[in-house]
């Protein structure tokens, strides 16, 4: 299977299982939290991922390359909470947490798009329902345009100003940063 921002919206992960009980943002968003220093990587069920105790915590891809700098990324930020909105068994959109605040600063060598998030609109496209700034379509987010417009909330509440590529485009995970 291969992956764009269609196909999973703002993370590319195939499957998101997470430890502890889910806490609830809001009617739409389902959050888990992690310990980013008790992950590991793993190979499960065909892909590498990140597992917490030998439990399923986030599946990314084919590359263990990218899955190295996917846990780079989670202990570099911070990262302890992963949410969906939709909810974590089919979000329309996937972000990252760091002690309940957007990630914030940049690590060597990512690769991020700058966007205007208060400025930016949702606007539908071949069916789908798209967050874009003037320049650029940040994140494809559905048909559901309930859940797109939550997204879009999100993404303004967390004050998110950039999204950022392990593995590039389609590579095996983006997150959001501030």
């Amino acid at each position: 299977m291969s992956f764009n921002t269609r196909n999973i919206c703002a993370a590319a992960v195939l499957g998101v299982v997470l430890l502890s009980a889910p806490e609830t943002a809001n009617a739409e968003t389902e959050c888990r939290r992690f310990e980013p220093g008790d992950l590991e990587i793993v190979w499960m069920a065909g892909h590498y991922g990140l597992a917490q105790y030998g439990e399923p915590v986030l599946m990314l891809g084919g590359s263990r390359a990218e899955a190295r700098v996917a846990l780079f990324v989670i202990l570099h930020y911070g990262i302890n909470e992963l949410c969906g909105v939709g909810g974590l068994d089919r979000p329309v959109m996937v972000y990252f947490l760091a002690n309940r605040a957007a990630p914030r600063g940049r690590s060597p060598g990512e690769d991020c798009t700058r966007f205007d998030q208060a400025g930016g609109r949702l606007r539908e496209r071949d069916g789908y329902w798209v967050f874009g700034d003037r320049n650029q379509d940040i994140v494809w987010l559905g048909r559901d345009r309930g859940l797109a417009v939550e997204a879009v909330s999100e993404i303004r509440t967390k004050n998110f100003s950039e999204i950022c590529r392990v593995g590039g485009e389609n590579g095996s995970l983006s997150y959001f940063v501030y």
